[in-house]
C-alpha cells in the first residue's frame, strides 16, 4: 500500500516538523487552516476521497503559546481547533 498522510495544522510548529520527518517515509500531504474547513464534514471527505488520503494526523489547534488567558468552553476550545 502507497502510504499517504493528511497532517492537519501543517502551518504550526508540531504540524511542520512532523510533516519534515515524514516525508522521505511517505506521500505527505500539508494543510492549514485556509485549505480545507474540518467543521464541513462533505468538505473533509470530499477532500479524503480526492486525494486518496490513507493515513491522517491532525496538529491542528487554536493556541500554542501564544494564546494564552482566554477563556473558553470545552466545546468552544474543539471547535476552535477544526474550524
Amino acid at each position: 500500500m502507497n502510504v499517504k498522510v493528511w497532517i492537519t495544522g501543517a502551518g504550526g510548529f508540531v504540524g511542520k516538523n512532523l510533516a519534515e520527518a515524514l516525508q522521505h517515509k511517505m506521500q505527505v500531504l500539508k494543510t492549514s487552516r485556509a485549505d480545507v474547513n474540518l467543521l464541513d464534514a462533505n468538505a473533509v471527505h470530499g477532500f479524503i476521497k480526492t486525494h486518496k488520503i490513507n493515513r491522517i494526523i491532525h496538529c491542528a489547534s487554536e493556541g500554542g503559546a501564544r494564546k494564552t488567558g482566554y477563556d473558553a468552553t470545552q466545546q468552544d476550545i474543539v471547535k476552535m481547533n477544526l474550524q
